[in-house]
């Protein structure tokens, strides 16, 4: 499908408020277009790419945003990425953790269905199938 970033935008903000399953947005974003997005933890950012289009999202303020620190620990980002998983934490506080174990950015590759967090250090990475989609 070809890339529609005002469906995109409406797609990101109703499973928001809708609390839907990341399943469903991710799906949802595949149909708009999209074939993969990056989070970049620096700037409190979500872009989504596809088609040769983008849509950029500076995600709501935060109190405190994460700050990345830290030697960049793939255990680490994996107790996290499960917390999350499980909903024991949200997912303001799942960015903080990764963030402080050296995450600078993730991306989600749609066709692959991985996640790549990575460091800021050439090589820093960790790769993580997507569960449930």
């Amino acid at each position: 499908m070809r890339f529609d970033a005002q469906r995109i935008a409406i797609i990101v903000a109703t499973g928001r408020e809708e609390a839907w399953p990341y399943a469903r947005v991710f799906e949802s974003l595949k149909v708009a277009g999209v074939t993969w997005y990056e989070m970049c933890l620096v700037e409190y950012r979500l872009t989504y790419f596809g088609d040769g289009g983008s849509y950029t999202e500076i995600l709501p303020s935060v109190e405190n945003p994460p700050k990345t620190s830290g030697r960049f620990d793939a255990e680490r980002i994996e107790s996290a990425f499960q917390s999350y998983q499980r909903r024991e934490i949200s997912y303001a506080l799942f960015l903080e953790r990764i963030a402080g174990h050296g995450v600078c950015r993730y991306r989600v590759d749609m066709a692959e269905r991985t996640f790549d967090y990575l460091g800021k250090n050439l090589g820093e990475k960790y790769r993580k199938d997507i569960p449930g989609v």
